[in-house]
């Protein structure tokens, strides 16, 4: 290597890594696709051989899992911010990876570089930091992206920052970037910039592509090419184990009780099968057996440590089963199963598992759920010395994450280690753990890219013993190796089709005729499709369920602003609106027809069991309309009771338990006032929603404050007049009234009861304090956020 590409290498492509004091240097493909995005956005091409110029263009870069895709999209922010027309870069992930290792590792590979890392509060922080004259990468989430746009353009103050903000010069950095944006979502921001349209730079190990391309939805893109654009650079699974970067894949069907028949015979029998506490025990048995090998305990004494396994079942409840089941032999109650004896000669205290799932809410069967989960974390915190509750159930996830990837020290004795954790879909997309050795897989084949993903938990090098990425399945063996042979053919060696969306003709003659039929329901004489029989009411379903992607796909074109839905439809928003609630009697009904369960029919005209609507619209009430529904909730001195609908009630709960992924404080004030008005809305007769919410917000402020106050030793009246015009982004010196509340004579009070601080001390500590108690404490409380 020549003096200058050594200066280069150090310059540009080395990162530090804080926690493991390591110093990485990137492999030759992370650094020819830094290059190949850094001429994209300069707009220089190769073509004919030559080297020309063109506008700066999107695009995507496929680099297996388990290659660095991370760490490639974090220099790739740090050296985009040299380009002299792109004036921030943002490093744009989805809410629900805030605790996962992509994230981390992002803020450990800033720590030690001269890169500024920005992370944002709230929408309006983030929009004043993508105006500011300063060039930093911005790290924030997709959900406060799309929320920006809705709150800036219609906050009547913000108008010069919104127009500051549409001529903005963006690159977007996205890693697993079809989980993080989806193309409804990268739509909205692209037509909020349309003035000055950002560049785009996506990163997945498993693009889409024509063979697996997602169902048409109007324009929207159905391939990662048509999403972000062309495809600049390429490290595909076969190229990764030519180098040694990842390791290959061992895979064995073990299904129970099955022969070489088609899986497609008796299907019903077979998913009966699959379900059973017959099938379930055999696969536990075959998983402790398996564990001998797999996770390397009998090379234990050689190495000084064993690997770990994932478990994936199909759904929640059977997961549970699982961890029963698992807990049961390791408690000595299960009769049939015993941990094999040479493997309690060698680990006495194997298996040691946990469970984790997303839990909601308010849904069907989510307290059953909370209820099991809260079981699992009691046996989970006598196990590790842990105090995890179900309020701490993000914490105790991340925990689990740790614990499995045993990279801190703190998880690297066997006392702290898990050997197995059963998930349904977590932890197989973006989770990196080198000493994991082994995937159990008891679920119907998976999607290509999912199924690649999921494997590729298994395949990072970790030591000389690990050779393979090790994957055990045990339902449909046959459907599963077609599932691989299929989804290794593309990961390994790629497409190029090309999927195009169907037209605006297209897509509207399709709404069209779905409309046709849905639109016959609008008859209030006769009997209700919710008393006709059950396969009337699953053609109702169908129907409805294709009048609701058709009618997703044309909003999605600009000719849709045309369409008057109810003029030139009849669909009018009492129409809509109780036509969807019928959809939910007719779903309950046909669930109850079969027992809460059954199987699916694979008949083409069937109802999708799983189907989600797509324009139910809950992101885009507001704070007003949802104190507007509550109002109408309370009835009036001329009425008995209030009108409302069932449909409004739901609205109302959905609107709260959103509103708690983002503002738990203000989600929980609102949720206690809503309980109470349920509960009994006589009590609250004439009474104004907006006044009865702004005093309880008002009284949770006052208490926190007061609380602040008193741990500081400060004047509460002072406290108020500071917090009330406090601004985070100014410096300590631009506070207004933070002198008086830290003067002299404050401190000889606070200095009397805490005689081991100096003033210089206090003040530091109430300084800081205060930022961290503005930000995190007080701002939730501001309804418009």
């Amino acid at each position: 290597m020549s003096i200058p590409a050594a200066h280069n290498l150090i310059a540009n492509y080395i990162a530090l890594d804080s926690e493991q004091r390591n110093i990485i240097v990137l492999r030759p493909y992370q650094i020819h696709a830094i290059q190949e995005i850094y001429k994209a956005s300069l707009g220089k091409k190769i073509e004919n051989g030559r080297e020309v110029n063109v506008n700066p263009y999107s695009g995507f870069i496929w680099h297996t899992t388990g290659s660095g895709k991370t760490l490639t999209s974090y220099k790739v922010a740090h050296n985009l911010l040299k380009i002299p027309s792109i004036q921030k870069t943002v490093f744009l992930i989805d809410r629900n990876d805030l605790d996962t290792q992509t994230s981390q590792a992002f803020e450990i590979y800033a720590q030690n570089d001269s890169i500024d890392v920005e992370s944002t509060e709230n929408s309006y922080v983030l929009a004043r930091k993508l105006v500011s004259p300063y060039k930093k990468v911005i790290v924030t989430t997709r959900q406060k992206m799309q929320a920006l746009f809705k709150r800036i353009s219609q906050d009547k103050e913000q108008k010069r920052l919104y127009r500051k903000l549409k001529d903005v010069k963006l690159a977007f950095i996205v890693d697993e970037c079809h989980r993080a944006v989806s193309p409804d979502q990268k739509n909205e921001i692209d037509a909020f910039f349309v003035k000055n349209p950002p560049l785009w730079y996506g990163f997945t190990g498993t693009p889409i592509f024509a063979e697996n391309a997602r169902e048409a939805k109007g324009q929207n893109a159905r391939t990662t090419e048509q999403q972000y654009g062309e495809c600049l650079h390429k490290y595909t699974i076969k190229d990764a184990i030519r180098d040694k970067a990842v390791l290959g894949f061992q895979v064995e069907e073990e299904a129970n009780g099955s022969s070489d028949e088609d899986d497609e015979k008796d299907t019903l029998a077979r998913s009966k099968e699959y379900t059973s506490i017959s099938h379930m025990k055999a696969v536990v048995k075959r998983v402790l057996e398996n564990s001998y090998r797999k996770l390397g305990i009998y090379n234990k004494d050689k190495r000084g440590y064993t690997y770990d396994a994932i478990f994936t079942t199909g759904s929640i409840k059977q997961a549970q089963k699982y961890y029963r089941l698992f807990r049961d032999v390791i408690n000595g109650t299960d009769p049939d199963i015993k941990i094999p004896n040479r493997i309690k000669k060698i680990l006495p205290d194997f298996p040691k598992i946990a469970i984790t799932y997303s839990i909601g809410e308010n849904g069907d069967g989510d307290e059953a759920n909370q209820k099991e989960m809260e079981q699992s974390l009691n046996e989970y915190n006598e196990m590790f010395h842990t105090h995890y509750s179900m309020a701490e159930l993000a914490s105790y996830n991340t925990n689990v994450n740790e614990r499995l990837a045993r990279k801190k020290d703190e998880f690297k004795p066997r006392s702290q280690q898990l050997d197995i954790v059963i998930v349904v879909d977590r932890l197989l997309t973006g989770f990196d753990a080198p000493c994991l050795s082994t995937l159990f897989i008891d679920r119907s084949p998976m999607p290509y890219k999912d199924l690649i993903q999921a494997f590729s938990r298994t395949n990072r090098i970790f030591d000389r013993d690990k050779k393979y990425g090790q994957i055990v399945t045990y339902q449909y063996p046959n459907k599963y190796k077609e599932s691989i042979d299929a989804a290794l053919a593309l990961y390994t060696e790629g497409s190029n089709d090309q999927v195009m969306a169907p037209t605006w003709d297209e897509s509207i003659l399709q709404f069209k005729n779905a409309e046709k039929k849905i639109i016959k329901y609008n008859n209030h004489t006769g009997m209700s499709i919710t008393d006709a029989p059950i396969e009337q009411q699953k053609l109702f379903l169908k129907e409805y369920q294709d009048f609701d992607k058709s009618l997703g796909a044309i909003k999605t074109y600009n000719e849709f602003n045309n369409i008057d839905l109810e003029e030139d439809y009849g669909l009018d928003p009492i129409f809509v609106e109780e036509t969807r609630a019928t959809y939910e009697v007719v779903k309950e009904n046909i669930k109850s027809a079969r027992g809460g369960e059954g199987p699916e029919s694979n008949n083409d005209d069937q109802f999708d069991p799983d189907y989600e609507l797509e324009n139910v619209d809950h992101q885009e009430i507001n704070y007003a309309y949802i104190v507007q529904l509550i109002q109408a909730y309370i009835p009036t001195v001329e009425e008995v009771d209030a009108h409302r609908t069932g449909a409004e009630v739901k609205e109302i709960d959905n609107y709260i338990s959103n509103l708690a992924q983002n503002n738990k404080a203000l989600a929980d004030i609102m949720n206690d006032l809503w309980l109470q008005i349920k509960f009994d809305p006589q009590k609250f007769k004439n009474k104004q929603v907006s006044q009865l919410l702004q005093s309880m917000i008002d009284d949770a402020r006052a208490d926190i404050i007061e609380k602040f106050a008193t741990e500081h030793g400060l004047n509460v009246d002072d406290l108020k007049f500071v917090i009330r015009h406090y601004n985070p982004e100014e410096s300590d010196r631009q506070q207004t009234g933070l002198n008086s509340l830290l003067s002299f004579e404050v401190f000889k009070k606070y200095n009397a009861s805490h005689p081991d601080i100096n003033m210089l001390q206090w003040k530091k500590k109430v300084r800081l304090g205060l930022q961290d108690f503005y930000v995190n404490e007080i701002m939730p409380l501001d309804k418009e956020e």
